[in-house]
């Protein structure tokens, strides 16, 4: 959650690569929570969070989890 929390207070600035890729793999449900209330929805890195927790259906249509 440290890191979800570092990321909101500057975005550009606080995760270098491998932490942001760290928090991309390893956020949870919290850290999702988090992020979606402060960070708007087009944010790269709460897209790729949201990318984790999605399933693609034969349709092509994805649900998020």
């Amino acid at each position: 959650m440290d890191m979800a929390m570092e990321y909101i207070r500057d975005p550009d600035n606080s995760l270098n690569d491998d932490e942001a890729q760290r928090l991309i793999f390893e956020a949870r449900k919290k850290e999702r929570d988090i992020l979606e209330v402060y960070m708007s929805g087009k944010d790269p890195l709460l897209q790729q969070i949201n990318e984790q927790y999605s399933v693609k259906l034969k349709s092509g249509l994805k649900i998020y989890l």
